[in-house]
């Protein structure tokens, strides 16, 4: 038998009598029941803020566990079923049916309070027990977020997440109301949003768009939305397949140069073809001076440039606002 009546119906998920029912804290009570596989794989709306099962490692749920049949929801005053855990299982399930069981237990986290906000307390949970169980990367970090934005990239290496560091560069170097340290990632990915998916557009290769040249892509995204700046970073990216980057000196072929050596000559030191420093102060450095031939590019990519250092001034924080 199962506590479920119906998935549509409000306070559809009831403790089961005999069972262990908790205590109200905050606002929330908590009991279990448990309810049959097709219920779990359809009733249960998805953690807006899980990241993206298909990337995980998920051999260890091919074979079904004890530990396995557990998961954990929250119940709105509404009604409204979302999943805490168990996404990936539910996937794995789905595709896998002989590794499923009948039926699940279900750990329901029942809010009773109409104060407690139910989009925050699904947060809240999602993290307690997220944390707990798997220490997410940078990535997955980025991916929830963008999940929970409803942000869908086509660019593979942006769409598995990889590009927090570019986004928090570009937050410290702009105006931007949110900071990492006090906002988190989210905020900042949120904020950023319009740039990231012009960004994307372009099918940036992440080879050509290290961090330091990924922040400069934001920046001049955000500043400058014209089809040229668009046209001046596909230039970029497709290296020297196009005419511009064959005239050395150019404002191109120094970009590449910069990338290549690891911001040699900017007294920045590097490591070499694709490496750059991680401190904050030497990444901003950088990114001022691929903002400087950025902007050389678009409007003079014709232009040639015997001593870079010299002749292309890094750009200023102040510079870097004001755009």
């Amino acid at each position: 038998m199962t506590a479920l009546k119906s998935v549509t119906s409000v306070k559809s998920l009831k403790p089961i009598p005999g069972s262990y029912i908790g205590d109200t804290i905050n606002g929330v009570f908590d009991f279990y029941t448990h309810v049959p596989l097709s219920v779990f794989m359809t009733a249960f709306t998805r953690n807006k803020n899980q990241r993206d099962e298909e990337v995980r490692n998920v051999k260890h749920l091919h074979v079904l566990r004890p530990e396995h049949l557990t998961v954990h929801v929250l119940q709105g005053i509404d009604g409204r079923l979302e999943l805490i855990d168990a996404h990936t299982r539910r996937m794995v399930w789905g595709l896998n049916p002989s590794a499923a069981p009948a039926f699940v237990h279900v750990h329901v986290f029942d809010i009773v309070d109409p104060v407690v906000v139910f989009e925050e307390e699904s947060l809240r949970l999602y993290d307690n027990f997220d944390s707990r169980r798997a220490v997410k990367t940078s990535q997955q970090t980025v991916q929830g977020c963008m999940n929970a934005l409803d942000i869908s990239m086509k660019s593979t290496w942006l769409k598995k997440g990889s590009f927090a560091e570019a986004v928090k560069a570009a937050s410290r170097l702009t105006k931007c109301p949110f900071s990492f340290e006090n906002d988190g990632i989210g905020a900042l990915i949120e904020h950023f949003q319009d740039d990231l998916l012009k960004f994307d557009d372009i099918l940036p290769r992440q080879g050509r768009f290290v961090s330091p040249f990924a922040a400069a892509a934001l920046i001049m995204l955000r500043s400058d939305k014209s089809e040229k700046m668009k046209q001046t970073l596909i230039s970029y990216d497709r290296g020297n397949e196009g005419l511009m980057m064959s005239l050395k000196g150019n404002a191109f072929y120094h970009l590449n140069s910069l990338r290549d050596g690891g911001m040699d000559g900017t007294g920045i030191t590097g490591k070499g073809k694709g490496k750059f420093p991680t401190n904050t102060g030497d990444m901003d450095k950088a990114i001022a001076h691929i903002l400087a031939l950025f902007i050389q590019a678009r409007d003079n990519p014709t232009a040639l440039y015997d001593k870079r250092a010299k002749e292309i001034s890094p750009l200023s924080r102040a510079d870097i606002s004001a755009l």
